[in-house]
């Protein structure tokens, strides 16, 4: 039943242990794992036929996480992922196992649907400005060039971010932009 829900969701999302094992991955999710190379299937896959073990600098993450989320890209910049921590279940009887691991929710830049502006307005009380500048955001690499999109000041931008923060209640603005993101979008069909 989750499984089917989480494949309605319009981003990937994967559950991982620390070890790297990818315990669940949603369509999306395993798309994004194949297109990106961003894991191996090992040589025995377990019951599942979509089993995978994460590579390389994303697995180092999911191993060293500790308490706080991260937002993690692919060198080219195409794909974001947001990385969470999980807690494991002291019994061990969760699929993460004793040691816990992460969920990973993954979008590529660019071609995934943003929230509205008013969607962000309605959710956090957001200004127009400050939910244009966040959206703006997400699309390119810096306050700098989102000032240079806005045709604003970069003192503009910063401004609006920090107010947007504030009603956010994030302190980070990796943690704005991941709040932004995280705003789940209904897959069309």
């Amino acid at each position: 039943m989750l499984e089917g829900a989480l494949d309605r969701v319009g981003m990937g999302i994967a559950f991982a242990r620390s070890s790297g094992e990818v315990m669940y991955a949603n369509e999306y999710a395993r798309g994004f794992l194949d297109t990106y190379s961003l894991a191996a299937r090992p040589p025995v896959a377990k019951d599942q036929n979509w089993h995978y073990l994460l590579r390389g600098g994303l697995a180092r993450i999911v191993r060293d996480l500790e308490s706080a989320g991260q937002i993690w890209s692919t060198p080219n910049g195409h794909l974001l992922i947001e990385i969470q921590p999980l807690r494991a279940e002291a019994d061990g009887s969760s699929i993460l196992g004793r040691r816990g691991g992460a969920m990973l929710m993954m979008r590529e830049r660019g071609k995934h649907q943003f929230p509205t502006l008013e969607q962000l307005m309605d959710l956090f009380g957001l200004t127009h400005a400050e939910a244009r500048t966040c959206l703006t955001l997400c699309q390119v690499e810096s306050a700098k060039k989102c000032a240079d999109q806005l045709n604003v000041s970069l003192a503009t931008v910063r401004s609006q971010l920090q107010a947007a923060m504030q009603k956010t209640s994030t302190s980070k603005q990796a943690e704005l932009l991941s709040v932004v993101l995280s705003i789940p979008m209904r897959r069309t069909e």
